[in-house]
């Protein structure tokens, strides 16, 4: 939903409710793997948090290392520097918190942001930091989770509705106001844990109704709302009901256990983290909105480099077992930081700045014969240790101009 939106907008213009969706089933999925371990008595912090760094750094790394290598090329020193510091946020899983002082996610000026999407992954990797800690005291001081759970959720819910519309960009990028939708997928797994939902007698009918929920919010939700607020619900309690229904309702069983589906859930991690960055760099580098046939070779291109990615990098370092892979994968995901870092504390890199090397060409036969009907930006000539206080647009004509 969310790669359709960002390709399509138009066409799907509130596809970015899959984020919402997104965080039930993951605070479905995770919290169930906790809970069930602790009630075997099993559960170690240690291994749980060596499994989230097997799954999530290896992509990561590999796309942001990527990104930092095109940026080199494609972007002007301003630009590279600040995808430096978005670099650095991304690597630290801060993005939300750094994205919250720029501007909004559906502004104009995020198209040029390749890390835009790295705000969900930090809200995520966030909540799974405390979360862990927060289940184990509580099981630790006899207090029942599932009321905890529920509690955390109620607060969190309120917190969201009272801050959305005075300060709306920070409420979409808190984790403060957006960890009710994971409590909501935690919330189902400790009912599921007790045998409380799949003892449903009409799992169709839960089933439908969710698909409904998610429909209507799909068609509903649009740009200019306030999010994520009370509309939120929707697609939260429409996932809520697809996965509460069970292997038992046909739209689970025949519909979202299709080959298809499944083909795309398995590589949807490695999916979300390439789209954007490459249709981010296409609008960058087209300087105007990217044709349909464009978008159309991205989704193309991001479903290839996905599966390349799941199958070569994310699932054989997922099947490793070593802590030494461990420490390499943080060791990589830190150096990928404090390049970002160094990048942005040197104002991007030097060299990416025609004005400061383009008077090195300006002179040469190569410059001065070589304009055609394209235009050549390394033949740009001015005392680069002075102010430029002219602009000569044009071929050899113009290029005359200069010494006066």
């Amino acid at each position: 939903m969310v790669v359709l939106f960002h390709a399509f907008p138009g066409l799907f213009p509130g596809g970015f409710v899959g984020v919402d969706i997104f965080f039930v089933i993951s605070g479905y999925l995770i919290t169930g793997i906790i809970i069930e371990a602790q009630a075997r008595e099993s559960f170690r912090l240690a291994d749980f948090y060596s499994r989230r760094i097997k799954r999530i750094f290896p992509a990561l790394i590999v796309v942001m290392a990527c990104c930092l290598l095109v940026g080199r090329w494609v972007l002007m020193p301003q630009e590279y520097q600040r995808l430096g510091q978005h670099a650095l946020a991304g690597a630290a899983y801060v993005s939300n918190f750094l994205l919250s002082t720029e501007a909004g996610y559906f502004d104009f000026s995020s198209e040029s942001k390749p890390f835009l999407h790295l705000w969900s992954l930090s809200i995520e990797e966030q909540f799974y930091l405390i979360w862990p800690l927060a289940l184990m005291l509580a099981s630790r001081q006899k207090f029942d989770t599932k009321k905890l759970t529920l509690l955390l959720l109620i607060a969190s819910f309120s917190l969201n509705v009272a801050m959305v519309e005075r300060w709306p960009t920070i409420t979409f990028y808190s984790p403060a106001s957006r960890a009710w939708e994971l409590l909501v997928g935690a919330f189902l797994a400790h009912l599921h844990l007790q045998k409380k939902v799949w003892a449903t007698k009409n799992p169709n009918l839960v089933a439908f109704c969710g698909a409904a929920l998610i429909a209507w919010a799909l068609v509903e939700s649009h740009a200019g709302m306030q999010l994520p607020g009370w509309q939120a619900l929707f697609p939260a309690i429409g996932a809520a009901c697809l996965i509460a229904s069970g292997n038992e309702a046909w739209i689970n069983r025949r519909i979202l256990a299709a080959r298809l589906p499944v083909f795309i859930g398995l590589i949807s991690y490695p999916l979300y983290l390439w789209h954007w960055p490459l249709l981010s760099f296409a609008r960058i580098v087209e300087e105007r909105p990217v044709s349909e046939e464009v978008r159309v070779a991205i989704i193309v291109l991001s479903l290839a480099l996905a599966w390349g990615t799941y199958r070569f990098i994310e699932k054989p370092v997922r099947d490793g077992k070593t802590r030494k892979l461990i420490a390499g994968l943080g060791a990589a995901l830190a150096f990928t930081g404090f390049a970002g870092f160094q990048i942005h504390s040197h104002s991007g890199v030097p060299k990416s700045d025609p004005t400061k090397w383009g008077s090195k060409w300006a002179p040469t036969r190569e410059c001065q014969k070589a304009f055609g009907e394209e235009f050549w930006d390394f033949c740009s000539i001015y005392d680069s240790n002075k102010r430029p206080t002219v602009l000569l647009l044009g071929d050899s004509n113009a290029n005359q101009f200069f010494p006066g």
